[in-house]
């Protein structure tokens, strides 16, 4: 699995992980700071080898939060905005 942080519309690449861990935990990991106004961002989670999780779970550390306004999910692996 990767995850990828956009802009609001999903055309800008703000943060990733793409670790190969294939086989192991999917774990991906990466590190952000909103410096600009925006507070509206995309993820998408890839799927790029070996079986599907069959739960998900997001962690957020540091101060701050999150809210998630929707999840589609798409054929081939992709989840995200």
């Amino acid at each position: 699995m990767d995850i990828v942080l956009t802009d609001a519309a999903c055309t800008t690449v703000l943060a990733s992980s793409a670790a190969a861990n294939v086989g192991g935990d999917p774990f991906e990991f990466f590190s952000f700071g909103n410096a600009g106004p925006a507070t509206t961002f995309g993820v998408r989670i890839l799927h790029f080898a070996g079986p599907l999780p069959g739960l998900m779970k997001t962690v957020l550390i540091g101060s701050g939060s999150i809210t998630i306004d929707s999840v589609r999910y798409q054929d081939r692996g992709f989840l995200g905005p």
